[in-house]
């Protein structure tokens, strides 16, 4: 298995995608097993992204987006960690930080 992410920034806002991939059995083709969209209405970046034994995914980056798919924003910068299933469903996500920036 193969874990990615596209990120995207232009002014204003940021798109992250999140994709799984397994090689196809005997071609070395790359089969996509699912793409989602992480991310709020202003900055985010994700920095890690990492699969566990079971197809499991976390990526850790940083977000300024009050309407982050987690916690409330606690001060500029923060940063957040997020597991999807292997079938691309969001287990959970949390956001940490203080009053200044924070990045991972």
């Amino acid at each position: 298995m193969k874990a990615t992410f596209l990120f995207v920034s232009v002014p204003l806002f940021s798109i992250l995608f999140v994709t799984q991939s397994n090689g196809q059995a005997g071609t070395g083709a790359l089969v996509l097993d699912y793409g989602t969209y992480l991310g709020g209405s202003s900055l985010d970046s994700a920095n890690a992204v990492e699969l566990n034994a079971i197809g499991e995914m976390y990526v850790a980056g940083s977000t300024l987006s009050d309407d982050f798919p987690c916690s409330s924003q606690l001060g500029g910068y923060d940063v957040f960690i997020a597991k999807f299933a292997s079938d691309g469903s969001l287990i959970y996500c949390v956001r940490l930080g203080g009053n200044a920036d924070d990045f991972a």
